[in-house]
């Protein structure tokens, strides 16, 4: 089981994500950590068995029944019960007893995510307990995907169908039965969380959380997750990223359409004008990534939103780490190359030590994105070809996971000459 070790005494921003980065590359706690006869994320070696199917529990007293006696509802005290550590967004209860974590707004309604009903978005939020449990009984209602001890225990998702919440039954039983581990259940979109219940022994408590690191990403529809992934949304290129460096709580706050300038015809938020839901949660790192929907327009339309992005943090800290990214597009581009080329001198310009760029286009170990075509209609001319679909600039899977996996060492290398 992954057990997290404590920081070091002393220890800087700088110095926890290189350390928390250097235990991820091993693959311990980095459920994408890559297996190297698939290319794929590697899964649990010994998988519990798990049962979606609809009718094996007709209600709650059901459960009861069949011997899971102990239940930790998601709702305790007018809060999130402290058994759970949640990650991805905030908490919301539907139905005042339903668990969802979005992590985005992606229209006005004059109140913000402070609204009684904003319109908001969740993508890939995890729910992250310790059990001693042989066997637990998950409500979830909606999609989802199970993580033990840091491997997927599968790559597609469950489904639970039924009553509600629908119940899923997770048996260790046949592989090492009880024992300590760390489960998270990362739920997709709108899927949403009851309990779990385990026997009348045993117990679930929370994570440890001398590692804990909240980085908040505002983005459009990459930072979304848009693309081809069957898996869902926890395969897109920043949660590959977070993954990679040990990051305990990534929030995607994503928004398909927008940037800097851009506001998907009128009807999104830019990302400046949703900077609450990145400074409304505490973050103890953010970054930008925008640029994709911007280009067209010339960095100089872009300039003044960036700038609005950069100042609203640096009012939330004086001294948080800021990423801002270059655009994901092609080096053959020119109209996106030169809009980065302006950025990276926009973002130099400011002088803030706490303030770093991250190259694509320019990046000098080699541009992340190469030639025109896509994997509908290759050119012959770059990895574009692979790692883009027909559908515009979403990549599939394997997109996804080649850009995370160059987006965390882009981090490290940015950062490398902080102690």
């Amino acid at each position: 089981m992954d057990l997290r070790g404590r920081p070091q005494s002393g220890e800087t921003i700088y110095g926890k994500i290189k350390r928390l980065a250097l235990r991820a590359r091993s693959g311990v706690g980095n459920p994408h950590f890559i297996d190297p006869l698939t290319g794929l994320p590697a899964l649990m070696a010994n998988p519990p068995t798990v049962t979606t199917t609809a009718g094996q529990f007709a209600n709650n007293a059901a459960v009861v029944a069949a011997g899971y006696s102990h239940l930790e509802q998601a709702l305790k005290n007018g809060g999130v019960n402290s058994v759970y550590y949640c990650t991805g967004g905030w908490p919301r209860f539907n139905a005042t007893v339903y668990l969802v974590l979005p992590s985005g707004t992606t229209w006005s309604t004059g109140a913000g995510n402070a609204g009684s009903n904003p319109p908001l978005q969740a993508l890939a939020p995890r729910i992250k307990f310790v059990t001693d449990s042989q066997k637990f009984v998950l409500g979830v209602t909606g999609t989802f995907r199970l993580i033990v001890n840091g491997r997927y225990v599968s790559l597609a998702p469950y489904a639970a169908s039924g009553t509600v919440p629908a119940y899923t039954l997770v048996d260790f039983t046949a592989v090492g039965g009880r024992q300590m581990r760390q489960v998270e259940i990362e739920m997709i979109t709108a899927t949403s969380f009851y309990g779990v219940w385990v026997g009348p022994a045993e117990t679930i408590w929370a994570p440890a959380s001398g590692d804990n690191l909240r980085w908040i990403q505002n983005g459009d529809s990459l930072t979304q997750s848009a693309g081809n992934l069957p898996g869902g949304p926890g395969d897109g290129y920043s949660e590959i990223m977070a993954d990679h460096l040990g990051v305990s709580d990534y929030r995607a706050a994503g928004i398909g359409g927008v940037g800097y300038y851009a506001n998907n015809g009128g009807v999104n938020y830019r990302m400046q004008e949703h900077m609450f839901d990145l400074l409304n949660y505490n973050p103890d790192v953010i970054s930008l990534a925008g640029g994709v929907n911007d280009a067209t327009f010339g960095f100089p339309l872009a300039q003044p939103g960036l700038a609005s992005c950069i100042a609203q943090a640096r009012a939330y800290s004086a001294s948080m780490p800021i990423f801002v990214t270059g655009i994901l597009a092609s080096v053959n581009d020119a109209t996106a190359l030169a809009w980065e080329i302006a950025q990276a001198a926009y973002v130099a310009s400011l002088n803030d030590p706490n303030l770093f760029f991250i190259p694509i286009t320019t990046d000098a170990n080699g541009p992340w994105i190469t030639g025109a075509g896509n994997s509908a209609a290759p050119a012959g001319n770059g990895n574009r070809d692979v790692y883009y679909d027909s559908g515009g600039p979403h990549p599939p899977t394997i997109g996804h996971q080649y850009l995370g996996l160059r987006y965390a060492p882009g981090v490290l290398a940015a950062i490398a000459g902080k102690a």
